[in-house]
């Protein structure tokens, strides 16, 4: 099996350590991870992170995807601002770990 490194840019803010979850390298050992794709609507990003999820179905290092997306932030453009409470939720229920694009 080849191996998964996993990279985490995530910087330590007082506010957000408080909800932080530990990663349960066990099930993602076991290939029973649940990968979550946000979609930041910026353009193309929806389709390359569900090419993305369907590669790591077929090489079995996901055992399922849920797919969310912005699109209910009050913001005239919610590509330049962060996900509802209501999207995080979604996602800490359906998803072990979370993949999202940056940049443009």
């Amino acid at each position: 099996m080849p191996k998964v490194r996993i990279l985490t840019p995530v910087v330590a803010v007082k506010d957000n350590m408080e909800n932080a979850q530990a990663l349960n390298v066990e099930r993602l050992a076991a290939s029973k991870v649940r990968v979550g794709l946000l979609d930041n609507t910026k353009p193309n990003a929806g389709q390359l992170l569900g090419f993305v999820g369907q590669k790591m179905m077929a090489s079995s290092l996901a055992a399922s995807t849920y797919a969310a997306d912005k699109t209910d932030s009050p913001a005239s453009n919610p590509a330049s601002h962060g996900a509802t409470e209501a999207v995080f939720k979604r996602l800490s229920e359906n998803a072990d770990v979370v993949l999202t694009g940056l940049g443009n």
